[in-house]
């Protein structure tokens, strides 16, 4: 880019982690990509977050990452089988957001949101964390 990494504010969503490719095609929204050599796998927790928010840094190089989301907990949530994986999906969602907020309590990122389509969502996430945006 030809910008110093200090005059760059980037924000990335976390919850999905590169992997290599082991089928004819992605298995992350099939059918929508072309001469992929890697898929995304769902990684939304702790540890799945900081995995995340490494491997999104490792692929900008000299960047990183400030502003910070959890990509569709709505969606991770609205894929529970049941009212007890609803539950440990709650957790994972909490937890990814500690992750976010070590983040943030190190300097690492400037700021945390929420990327969700469905209100509800959003309401259970600022219910139990200090969102930015």
């Amino acid at each position: 880019l030809g910008v110093e990494p200090e005059q760059v504010l980037i924000s990335n969503k976390l919850g999905w982690k590169r992997v290599p490719l082991t089928t004819p095609e992605p298995t992350f929204e099939p059918g929508a990509w072309v001469n992929l050599k890697n898929d995304a796998v769902q990684a939304i927790s702790y540890d799945g977050i900081m995995e995340c928010y490494r491997q999104g840094n490792a692929l900008l190089g000299k960047y990183e990452a400030r502003i910070v989301s959890v990509h569709d907990p709505d969606e991770y949530l609205g894929a529970a089988a049941d009212e007890a994986d609803l539950e440990a999906r709650r957790a994972d969602v909490l937890g990814a957001y500690r992750a976010l907020a070590e983040l943030k309590a190190a300097g690492k990122v400037q700021s945390i949101g929420v990327g969700a389509k469905d209100i509800s969502v959003v309401g259970f996430v600022s219910d139990h964390v200090q969102l930015d945006w």
